[in-house]
């Protein structure tokens, strides 16, 4: 941090400074690159000269202690255990990123109704190829296609991460598919 920032303000290009260090000793959840780190929100006071952990940053705003309410009205919290597709940008998703969920049954499966869903918790695996829970917003009619799917597990991939214009635009447009 090149200077202090206090909880809730977002972070730019201009407020951090990268550094190289030696990775053998490195902190588990420290911001490897600049973009884990800029148009996030500090989730606690930041002072300068601090080393930035993923933990101290949020990808949505704030409102008091916790992340800005992201369930959209008419949509309910529904719990879900993805398996992330291999070679996706972002190997676990993260609160608020944007998700598209897939089925496979010897190939893959597109599903309109589920292309771009918010994901609003997530429960991280403990080993890299552990199925990850997430709880994502979903309206009625996509929570009845789940349902009639009688699958434990989906697949997905992140489609958008730390661009909330980009991630209501298509959330937008997954709405307009109802």
């Amino acid at each position: 941090m090149l200077h202090t920032m206090e909880k809730g303000e977002q972070l730019t290009d201009k407020d951090i400074e990268p550094i190289t260090v030696g990775a053998l000793h490195l902190s588990e959840g420290v911001a490897l690159a600049e973009e884990d780190v800029i148009g996030r929100y500090a989730a606690v006071d930041l002072v300068a000269e601090d080393i930035l952990f993923l933990s101290k940053l949020s990808q949505l705003p704030l409102e008091g202690d916790l992340p800005k309410d992201i369930l959209p009205k008419g949509n309910a919290a529904q719990l879900l255990k993805l398996r992330m597709i291999e070679g996706s940008e972002y190997p676990v998703p993260e609160t608020g990123d944007v998700i598209k969920i897939n089925l496979f049954d010897k190939k893959w499966k597109d599903i309109p109704e589920l292309q771009f869903v918010r994901t609003l918790s997530v429960v991280p695996p403990k080993k890299a190829e552990d199925t990850v829970v997430v709880t994502v917003a979903l309206n009625e009619k996509q929570q009845q296609y789940i349902k009639r799917q009688k699958k434990t597990v989906f697949y997905a991939s992140v489609i958008v991460r730390s661009n909330e214009e980009l991630a209501e635009k298509l959330l937008a447009e997954q709405k307009s598919f109802f």
